[in-house]
């Protein structure tokens, strides 16, 4: 009898502890739905202004433009051009092509054996022919080309704006 009595006390226990836990979950669910709801429309809000980057470690280039993933992806590591490679992202490493490579923005090294061209560059420019807007850095090549800001080592090397802006073996303006 004592034991019989003793389950029945531990079922309605059970019972009772399982109807809080109930309680206490729809409670938590219904305000996680308030939560989600806000925060769901915090993304909405959120992604209409700011597109995701997509990142690359490694990006192959073989014409202008093509693969179009060129245009889309911003690497994070070496960006190869056989025999070009352009884009209007960012390359954070190493870009590095057979005839040209004209990728935007690079952060590192962007070495070409014919041409490399840019538009922000912070690091080295090493090519026979380096064309850069604004380099934080430098350009070592036969023909250096900067429009605002760059140190140059080179046969021929133009800075637009320079007080001398024709300069052979070095050229520099901060």
């Amino acid at each position: 009898m004592k034991k019989l009595l003793l389950m029945c006390v531990m079922t309605g226990f059970c019972f009772i502890l399982s109807a809080q836990e109930q309680h206490a979950a729809k409670s938590a669910a219904a305000a996680t739905v308030k939560n989600e709801a806000v925060k769901t429309q915090a993304v909405t809000e959120a992604t209409k202004t700011v597109i995701p980057e997509k990142w690359d470690s490694v990006q192959f280039g073989f014409w202008f433009g093509f693969p179009p993933s060129t245009q889309r992806n911003n690497v994070c590591g070496i960006k190869i051009g056989a025999p070009f490679c352009d884009g209007p992202l960012k390359v954070s490493g190493v870009e590095t092509a057979l005839f040209c490579g004209a990728t935007d923005n690079i952060d590192g090294v962007q070495a070409c054996v014919l041409v490399a061209v840019s538009k922000k560059l912070d690091g080295l420019q090493f090519s026979i022919v380096n064309i850069g807007k604004v380099v934080r850095g430098l350009q070592l090549g036969v023909v250096n080309i900067a429009r605002n800001e760059s140190f140059q080592i080179g046969i021929v090397n133009y800075i637009e704006g320079n007080t001398i802006p024709v300069l052979p073996i070095i050229n520099f303006k901060f």
